[in-house]
C-alpha cells in the first residue's frame, strides 16, 4: 500500500509531495512552482488509484524550518527528508 501525501506549509505556502514518508518533490511559493507539485501529487494519486492526503503543517515562528523538521514534526524519521534537501 502506498501512502501519498501533499504537505502544505502554513504561513509559507511551500508544498511537498511525500510518498511513504519520503519527500520526493518540494516547491517554494516564492518561486511560484507549487502548482507543479500539486498537479504531480494529484496525477500520481490517480495513476496509483490511492487517496491523496493533504497535510497542513504550521511552522510559524520557526524562521529556520527545513523539510527535515517538517517531516519530523509529522512523525517521520530524519532519513525521510534527505530527498528534499
Amino acid at each position: 500500500m502506498c501512502l501519498l501525501q501533499l504537505f502544505k506549509v502554513s504561513g509559507e505556502g511551500d508544498v511537498g509531495l511525500v510518498v511513504n514518508g519520503q519527500a520526493v518533490m518540494t516547491a517554494e511559493a516564492a518561486l511560484d512552482d507549487t502548482k507543479a507539485v500539486e498537479a504531480a501529487a494529484e496525477r500520481l494519486a490517480t495513476a496509483l488509484d490511492v487517496a491523496l492526503q493533504v497535510v497542513e503543517i504550521d511552522v510559524k515562528g520557526d524562521l529556520e524550518w527545513t523539510w527535515e523538521s517538517v517531516l519530523a514534526k509529522a512523525g517521520y524519521g530524519e532519513e525521510a527528508a534527505h530527498a528534499a534537501g
